[in-house]
């Protein structure tokens, strides 16, 4: 009997610590799924480079007794588009963007930032070649970059 109950002492801790193995390998498995997976890159509407524009909605359709108005008087005079402004068209090449500030030194204010590989207008360079006067291509944003993180772009005409 001294053999039997030996065993079965041995057994029962095999057991035991099995158990308790198995039980925090489930929990760590659990918590590592959980926790450890890294979350997608949110984008923000900064990112996507295009603006929202509202959606079109088509006319209201004339009753039927009723005669439809004529395309010449619906014709309304198109808009004229605001002209590109005077400079040249580059590319941010930093790649984390660019701080936008007022003047063109680091103690002028920051009015904002510009994404890389997004399209500028190149208005003006400082006499010491180290500040660059720029305009936001599609926007209304207009300031002063550190010089040489820009790239010309060649227009084709």
């Amino acid at each position: 009997m001294r053999v039997s109950g030996c065993i079965r002492v041995f057994l029962g801790i095999f057991i035991t610590l099995a158990l308790i193995a198995a039980g925090a390998y489930a929990v760590a498995n659990h918590y590592l799924e959980k926790y450890g997976a890294t979350p997608e890159k949110p984008i923000f509407p900064e990112e996507q480079g295009v603006a929202f524009s509202p959606m079109q909605t088509r006319a209201p359709e004339p009753a039927p007794g009723e005669a439809a108005p004529s395309p010449a008087a619906e014709a309304k005079p198109s808009p004229t588009p605001k002209p590109a402004p005077a400079g040249e068209l580059a590319l941010v090449t930093w790649p984390e963007g660019l701080i936008v500030r007022t003047s063109a030194d680091l103690d002028g204010e920051q009015v904002g930032g510009i994404e890389y590989k997004r399209e500028v207008y190149l208005l003006e360079t400082s006499s010491d070649q180290a500040w660059q006067k720029i305009k936001v291509a599609n926007g209304d944003l207009e300031g002063w970059v550190k010089g040489g993180n820009l790239e010309l772009v060649q227009e084709s005409n």
